[in-house]
């Protein structure tokens, strides 16, 4: 395998394999590496319990929450199910739930969403969330009059296999994320060229003092594969 062929794409889920597919197709060699791996929190089914008494709705924004929703199906059978997106759908329905609202621009839109269908005083909301939790659906719905009961069920912790995957060298680094920037100049301290799949991402890997040699036009896998070729052709 030729290193100047070699495309590092640091996601954690969702389009990375769509990603991989479009610079595979502009000819180069992706390398998936996972900056995190998603660990459950010690005790937090016996907190979710403990949460859904009394409760009506349950708010669910990733699938990483929806999938800790297994373990307490006979509590939650008759409360109101939200999810934050399609994805997060799917993987309550694989669980056996049934979400009766399904959000598509996050944790805020899913709020608004969910008190246009009645939800607010006097609701009690689980909201299943990884630690740290992002605070903007809760916030919403308490600014409604809902009590938010948030129980955080996972957390994400560095990931060894990632950082093994990241041995070696490559012709670029594709940064998946405005989050993941810092987790991408950790594994990579060598800093290779990088590509940003967007202008937020490119701010905050300059916050992290790694200048893009690329910036995707739209995070679709086309237009990151573009990127990739123009990174790559400029480091030439």
């Amino acid at each position: 395998m030729s290193d100047a062929r070699r495309v590092a794409i640091v996601k954690s889920a969702g389009r990375a394999d769509a990603f991989a597919d479009a610079v595979r197709g502009a000819g180069f060699v992706p390398v998936l590496v996972s900056p995190f791996r998603c660990d459950p929190v010690e005790g937090s089914d016996e907190a979710l319990r403990a949460a859904l008494a009394g409760a009506t709705w349950i708010a669910v924004t990733s699938p990483h929450a929806a999938a800790a929703m297994e373990q307490v199906r006979d509590d939650a059978r008759r409360l109101r199910i939200a999810a934050v997106g399609a994805g997060t759908a799917s993987a309550l329905q694989a669980s056996g739930y049934r979400p009766v609202i399904v959000g598509d621009m996050g944790g805020e839109a899913l709020a608004r969403k969910m008190v246009a269908a009645g939800a607010g005083r006097g609701d009690v909301v689980v909201h299943p969330c990884g630690r740290p939790s992002r605070p903007e659906l809760g916030q919403a719905l308490v600014a409604e009059g809902a009590d938010v009961r948030a129980v955080e069920v996972y957390e994400m912790v560095p990931d060894p296999a990632g950082e093994r995957a990241a041995a070696g060298v490559f012709a670029c680094v594709v940064v998946g994320s405005p989050r993941l920037a810092e987790r991408a100049a950790e594994i990579f301290p060598s800093r290779p060229p990088a590509v940003a799949v967007g202008r937020t991402t490119a701010a905050a890997l300059r916050d992290v003092g790694w200048q893009p040699a690329a910036v995707a036009a739209t995070p679709s896998p086309p237009d990151v594969a573009e990127a990739v070729r123009a990174a790559v052709g400029r480091g030439s």
